[in-house]
């Protein structure tokens, strides 16, 4: 593939340099590729040099010198071989960094770092949407006006992608942006009142600020997790328990901490020893009552019969989790 002149230029002026390093790096991992290498540079490394000397001519060496060892940890990787993530990986660098051209060039370390760790994560994620946080940051290139503010835009919009850990940082983070641009990372319309939508926000998991008209009440608000043997994560029907304010998963020998809302669930493991001092723990508040298949709280009831009789159930205020023998997914109800 024959490159633009900027990234040519500061690969021939050097090219010393270059060679070492990618050497360096194939010494460090073998299954580093001279062809791939050089695919990536041209498909993915000279659109971001290109637009970076529209924006910034005197940056492009500085870029593209981040940018090279980037993708050698890349290739080296194989995190741009066919699949999945790699199509992610090279939808970044086509698209999205040459976006925020700008802002790459003001912090290259900083940025393309930042970017493709999240873009990764994102794409390894179970359940996580990387393709929405591509789309979201895309916006985000035109309406932030720092590097420091497209990171926290990123933040917020990798919770509003799937990353439903990132939901107390994320939060906490957009209090440094102006309010239409916090709303644009949420991809929510600007003329929302932020200051309203946040605190809705921070107190309810369940809110989601896109819906004409949010619900209310006992509902089933998601599911999260599948069997092993399909890709997910649990070798047998799973059960929940509370641990000092955590919904715990245990499936197997094993034990997750699970985190969910309106934008996604994730699961991060967990101790068994934790989730066994949990169970001793009183799992459900008095209002809420299990009866048979039957969730009960006060004059609220809601019929879950598909899934049996209940084999567990915890609950932290806001979120109820169910699970039963015929199933290996977590239930999710909403309490708010």
């Amino acid at each position: 593939m024959k490159l633009n002149e900027p990234l040519a230029a500061v690969l021939r002026n050097g090219r010393a340099d270059l060679n070492a390093r990618f050497a360096a790096a194939r010494r460090a991992r073998p299954a580093l590729d001279a062809e791939a290498f050089g695919a990536f540079l041209g498909a993915a490394v000279d659109p971001v040099a290109c637009a970076v000397d529209r924006a910034r001519p005197e940056c492009v060496g500085a870029v593209v010198d981040v940018a090279y060892d980037i993708a050698l940890d890349l290739v080296g990787q194989q995190l741009t071989a066919a699949g999945a993530r790699s199509l992610m990986v090279n939808r970044l660098w086509e698209q999205t960094l040459p976006a925020a051209a700008n802002l790459v060039a003001q912090s290259p370390a900083q940025l393309l770092t930042a970017l493709n760790n999240a873009v990764l994560q994102l794409a390894a994620t179970p359940g996580a949407r990387p393709g929405q946080w591509l789309d979201l940051m895309q916006k985000g290139a035109t309406c932030c006006d720092t590097p420091e503010v497209l990171l926290r835009f990123g933040q917020l919009a990798a919770w509003r992608s799937g990353l439903a850990h990132y939901r107390t940082s994320a939060l906490s983070v957009s209090r440094d942006l102006p309010p239409a641009t916090a709303l644009a990372a949420l991809g929510v319309p600007p003329s929302l009142n932020w200051p309203a939508v946040r605190e809705r926000l921070g107190g309810d998991p369940w809110f989601d600020p896109s819906a004409k008209s949010p619900a209310r009440g006992l509902r089933v608000a998601g599911r999260a997790g599948t069997f092993r043997g399909f890709g997910g994560l649990f070798p047998e029907p799973p059960v929940v328990a509370l641990a000092q304010g955590r919904l715990l998963v245990q499936s197997g020998s094993d034990c997750w901490h699970l985190t969910a809302d309106c934008f996604g669930a994730t699961f991060h493991r967990a101790a068994s020893a934790d989730f066994e001092r949990g169970r001793q723990e009183p799992q459900l508040p008095a209002v809420l009552r299990m009866k048979g298949s039957t969730v009960q709280r006060e004059r609220e009831s809601l019929d879950l019969h598909e899934l049996g009789r209940f084999t567990s159930a915890a609950c932290d205020g806001r979120t109820l989790a169910l699970t039963s023998a015929t199933t290996h997914v977590v239930v999710l109800v909403a309490l708010v």
